[in-house]
């Protein structure tokens, strides 16, 4: 049931009260004074068991509800004036659906079997940046926004230059693994504006958890990516390649195919890393006073 209460002036007997209820209809009033409530109400009511009293100068109107569903959020749509007054015995029946989801404990009844998640267990590698971020493609000659799209679950690492004709290439962290996508030319109006071109295992892991990094890359090729600190170290991480001889793993017993390596390179100089590049076959580095070049790869 619905209750209206309504403080009319002193004086106001019963037979001035005037109500047109329909099933999804009020209009209530006191006659040749205001208009108390009036429009389409947010339910339907039972006109036949629906009735008012009047005590004084409180007006009451018990509204019957056809059926028991949600609570109305007001007696008539758009009307919020009043204020909400729950019954005794509603709110209990509220508290106690509410109390199995809330309690004083942090765990009252754990499961053995599943621990409790805990924020505090997380890595500071697994953490997102706070500030999120959207990939926006704009057509060159009108300098409309042709795509959008969110990277707020996927981090930015860096930008590659594949070719010369072609956009740069972008890549995102996917969970643990570092995805090279390309984009593709606004005239290509296919619902896929991106593709998939590379991928380099567990990089994005690796780069969350590098402290001191400032600059991340990779080779045009995607033969291997690279990821330099601020000072003195720079950090080679190749695809895998197909082992000369099968490889077995002394715990699982499983035999493995294809190994990537990893390498550290220690730059001679105490200076701090001003810029950072790479190519298919040598790193860059840049410092205040001397460019240094290293060979990495030696295939053409």
């Amino acid at each position: 049931d619905v209750s209206v209460k309504f403080t009319v002036h002193e004086g106001t007997a019963k037979s001035d009260i005037e109500l047109v209820l329909e099933t999804r209809r009020l209009k209530l009033g006191v006659k040749n004074r205001e208009l108390l409530l009036e429009g389409e109400l947010c339910g339907d009511v039972d006109v036949e068991a629906s009735t008012w009293t009047l005590e004084g100068q409180e007006l009451e109107l018990l509204l019957q509800k056809r059926e028991e569903g949600p609570m109305w959020p007001a007696v008539v749509a758009g009307d919020t004036r009043g204020q909400l007054i729950l019954d005794a015995d509603q709110a209990a029946e509220m508290n106690e659906r509410l109390s199995a989801l809330t309690s004083d404990q942090l765990n009252p009844d754990p499961d053995p079997d599943k621990k409790p998640y805990n924020t505090q267990e997380l890595e500071e590698c697994d953490a997102f940046p706070e500030d999120s971020a959207m990939l926006v493609r704009l057509d060159g000659e009108t300098h409309r926004n042709t795509y959008a799209a969110s990277l707020s679950s996927h981090q930015s690492l860096f930008n590659v230059q594949t070719d010369a004709g072609e956009a740069p290439c972008l890549c995102l962290r996917h969970d643990v693994d570092a995805l090279i996508w390309q984009p593709k030319s606004s005239s290509d109006n296919s619902d896929t504006p991106f593709t998939h071109v590379a991928t380099f295992n567990a990089l994005g892991y690796v780069q969350a958890s590098k402290r001191d990094m400032k600059f991340a890359k990779c080779a045009p090729n995607f033969s291997y990516a690279s990821l330099c600190d601020c000072l003195r170290h720079v950090y080679v991480y190749r695809q895998p390649t197909p082992t000369t001889s099968p490889v077995r793993n002394r715990k699982s017993g499983r035999v493995i195919g294809q190994i990537a390596k990893q390498q550290v390179v220690a730059v001679d100089t105490v200076e701090n890393i001003m810029g950072f590049q790479v190519s298919n076959e040598r790193l860059f580095v840049l410092t205040g006073s001397k460019l240094i070049t290293v060979r990495v790869n030696t295939d053409e």
